[in-house]
């Protein structure tokens, strides 16, 4: 492991989220906590597609947080049975949500005094603007302007190219699974 200086509560909080961004999880909320709770300076909520993709979430913040910064979640079991996976590092609480949980227990509306703090989300362009998101439109900041969906014809080798198109044009379904009548 790295040494490293401690990073601040805002910091950790933006760290968490950027992880989470990589790991393509959605709608990406920190919470400003510290004039509301005792407890934590930051919630981070994130919404994964499905169970796998929130274990995953929760997998590639522990390990990064572990190796790069020597943190470890106060809570050991992170299982989300519920759809809901927490991972606590004290000053900053990540919580993974699927769909289905995040509207049920809906911690923005509970937290809704609560300021949003900006994630600051993307990564630098190789003519070193910026790229972010706001809501599914990814944009430049040095122009303004929403980049072009990629096409199966285009080479879309960066990241953020890859992640507006799976944004933009996501898979299709997959078909039902074939099942078997069971021998009478």
């Amino acid at each position: 492991m790295k040494a490293c200086m401690a990073k601040s509560s805002e910091e950790l909080s933006r760290e968490i989220a950027r992880l989470v961004d990589g790991k393509l999880g959605e709608d990406i909320v920190c919470l400003d906590m510290r004039e509301l709770v005792t407890y934590t300076d930051y919630l981070v909520i994130c919404t994964a597609r499905n169970e796998r993709q929130a274990e995953a979430i929760a997998q590639e913040v522990h390990l990064r947080l572990k190796h790069d910064e020597s943190l470890l979640p106060v809570n050991p079991d992170r299982s989300g049975d519920v759809g809901w996976t927490v991972l606590d590092y004290l000053d900053c609480v990540l919580h993974v949500f699927t769909e289905e949980a995040r509207s049920r227990y809906d911690l923005e509306d509970l937290w809704h005094e609560a300021p949003r703090l900006e994630p600051r989300l993307g990564q630098a362009l190789a003519d070193g603007s910026q790229i972010f998101a706001e809501g599914d439109a990814r944009r430049s900041a040095s122009d303004g302007t929403r980049s072009p969906p990629c096409s199966p014809s285009r080479n879309c080798s960066s990241r953020g190219s890859r992640l507006a198109r799976h944004r933009e044009h996501p898979p299709p379904p997959r078909p039902p699974r074939a099942t078997r009548d069971p021998p009478e």
